[in-house]
C-alpha cells in the first residue's frame, strides 16, 4: 500500500495553521542576518538582536510539531512554515559578528569602516557646517581591537544605505513558552487575566 492509501501517513504529514505568540510579555525576539562580501571575496555576517515587548507569527505544522513545541521552552519559529504577523515595542539586542575571530586584519578594518563612521560623532553642533574630506577616518586608522565595540553599536539603517550590508534573514524566536491559537480563532480568548496566555490543553488541565 501506498503512503498515499494510508490515512495514518497521511494524518502525520498533514498541516495545520496556527498563530503562534508568546505565553509572556517581552518574550518575543528577533534576529536579523546582515551580510556583506568583502574585498577579499569573503562574506561578513552580523545578527543584529530585536527584543520584543510581544509579537506573532502564522506558522504552519504538522500534529506532531504542534506537540514539540507546546514541549520546548525556546522555540525557534523560522524552523517551521513561519510568516510573520506583527511586533511591538522592540528595543535593541545584543549585536553579534559571526565567526569575528575568522578575519584578517585588513577584513576586520573593513568590517569597522562599514558600520557608522565614529569620525563624525564627536560634535553633533557641527552638523550643519560643510564636511572636510580629509576629516574622514580613513581604513588604516581603525583600531582593529575596538571591532566588537563598533558591532554592538551598529546603525543598520546606516550599514544598509552606506555600508553596503544587506538583510539576509530573519529569524523569529519565542522564549519562556508559546501558545499555539488555531487559525480563525481569537488571541485574547487565550488570554490568562494576569497579562499571561496560555494553551487550551493547559487551562483544561
Amino acid at each position: 500500500m501506498s503512503s498515499a492509501d494510508d490515512p495514518q501517513q497521511e494524518e502525520n504529514t498533514k498541516r495545520y495553521s496556527y498563530i503562534a505568540i508568546p505565553k509572556y510579555k517581552n518574550s518575543f525576539q528577533e534576529d536579523g542576518e546582515y551580510t556583506k562580501d568583502l574585498d577579499s571575496g569573503k562574506r561578513a555576517t552580523i545578527i543584529c538582536t530585536t527584543e520584543w515587548r510581544w509579537g506573532e507569527c502564522n506558522i504552519e505544522i504538522t500534529e506532531e510539531e504542534r506537540k514539540d513545541i507546546l514541549k520546548s521552552d525556546e522555540v525557534r519559529l523560522s524552523d517551521y512554515a513561519c510568516e510573520f504577523r506583527e511586533s511591538t515595542d522592540g528595543w535593541r539586542g545584543e549585536n553579534k559578528l559571526k565567526d569575528a575571530n575568522s578575519f584578517t586584519k585588513e577584513e576586520k578594518q573593513e568590517i569597522m569602516e562599514s558600520l557608522r563612521n565614529h569620525g563624525d560623532d564627536d560634535d553633533d553642533d557641527d552638523d550643519d557646517e560643510e564636511e572636510d574630506p580629509e576629516s574622514k577616518m580613513k581604513r588604516e586608522d581603525f583600531n582593529i581591537d575596538e571591532l566588537m565595540d563598533y558591532v554592538g553599536d551598529c546603525d543598520t539603517e546606516y550599514m544598509e544605505e552606506e555600508g553596503e550590508w544587506g538583510l539576509d534573514e530573519s529569524y523569529y524566536y519565542i522564549c519562556g513558552g508559546c501558545v499555539l491559537v488555531p487559525d480563525g480563532e481569537n488571541v485574547e480568548d487565550y488570554a490568562q487575566g494576569d497579562g499571561s496566555y496560555a494553551n487550551k490543553e493547559e487551562t483544561e488541565n
